[in-house]
């Protein structure tokens, strides 16, 4: 039971820090076209109770970016590629662990580009 309250920790206290939802005027100019596309269907998608963030980090020296939205029911985070390819689900899932395809992932240091509540 501890491992997975300590493992969501930093998660929670990252969301917490996003009171205020980021807008599409606030997108970096070097984000992938990919991610602005998945942004914008977001966008236009119905709110939901569980909010919904994507995130920049790196992952084994690249620039990876980290969707947190479907984290409800056993839903699992994903990790994306530059070009949006799906790298794997870090966290989430009936085992809070993901889909074990990245356990060296750090979710500790994250950039916030875009969150709706």
């Amino acid at each position: 039971m501890k491992k997975s309250i300590l493992f969501y920790l930093p998660i929670l206290s990252l969301s917490l820090l996003c009171f205020t939802s980021c807008t599409k005027d606030d997108l970096p100019k070097d984000l992938p076209s990919c991610m602005k596309k998945m942004i914008n269907k977001l966008d236009r998608e119905p709110k939901t109770a569980i909010p919904r963030q994507i995130y920049r980090a790196q992952y084994k020296n690249e620039t990876v970016y980290y969707y947190s939205g479907d984290q409800a029911v056993d839903g699992f985070s994903t990790l994306y590629s530059e070009t949006c390819e799906i790298i794997c689900h870090p966290d989430g899932g009936f085992s809070g662990n993901g889909d074990g395809r990245c356990t060296d992932f750090d979710a500790t240091n994250l950039e916030l580009i875009w969150g709706a509540e």
